[in-house]
């Protein structure tokens, strides 16, 4: 997950803004899609 971590902090300044904003089940859903995408299985 260290490697993940990395990813978002390498997001553009405007969109880790737009992040910060989401709600704690979005940031959930959007790391779920993005661990999907990559072929893991988001284990929560």
């Amino acid at each position: 997950l260290e490697k993940l971590g990395w990813k978002v902090l390498r997001m553009s300044h405007w969109k880790k803004i737009e992040y910060d904003k989401l709600e704690d089940e979005e940031k959930m859903r959007m790391w779920a899609n993005e661990l999907g995408k990559s072929g893991v299985s988001p284990r929560m």
